[in-house]
């Protein structure tokens, strides 16, 4: 996978478009809904094979368009077993893990918060699969997971969980396909 590639993958599916200043505060406007323009969702990158980008962990910052290394290595193996199994994130280029920092939104509409966070979930999730089969790659979404190893394993601070992955790679190709 071309690091321009991912490029647009994420900018595409969490990126700024644009910022306004409301009461002396600025908001960032993303590709992306969010409940009350708060913005809860943090991506993580767990790669391997990104041409120009050393195998590792990364943190992507949207406001900057950067991504942020977190740990260099090897890490797809350690995600599979922390996914029960999920033989398929071995061979994907990366893993795109959401996490939320559920204060974000819950200081604003509490409890029913914690329910707009996953609606955030889902309408980012929905973006990640849409850019990714656009761009000729596929995507598989991973619900089950050890939630705590995970949070370990990105070094996640205590009020960051890790909610939803996505892996996404180069698909096979049909050995028959339909006619």
């Amino acid at each position: 996978m071309t690091i321009e590639c991912l490029g647009r993958l994420l900018f595409a599916c969490n990126g700024v478009l644009g910022t306004r200043h409301v009461d002396g505060m600025t908001a960032y406007a993303r590709s992306t809904p969010s409940a009350g323009g708060l913005y809860p969702l943090e991506l993580y990158i767990v790669c391997q094979s990104i041409e120009s980008l050393p195998d590792g962990i990364y943190h992507y910052d949207a406001r900057s368009h950067e991504l942020e290394r977190r740990r260099l290595g090897m890490f797809h193996g350690t995600l599979s077993d922390l996914t029960i199994g999920q033989e398929m994130i071995r061979e994907a280029n990366l893993v795109i893990v959401i996490t939320a920092l559920f204060f974000r939104t819950m200081w604003k509409y509490g409890q029913r918060g914690y329910r707009y966070v996953w609606l955030d979930a889902g309408h980012l999730g929905q973006n990640l699969y849409l850019v990714a089969q656009a761009l000729g790659l596929g995507p598989v979404a991973i619900g089950g997971f050890f939630d705590h190893e995970v949070n370990q394993l990105l070094m996640l601070p205590a009020d960051e969980d890790s909610i939803y992955l996505i892996c996404i790679g180069q698909p096979k190709k049909a050995s028959n396909p339909p006619a």
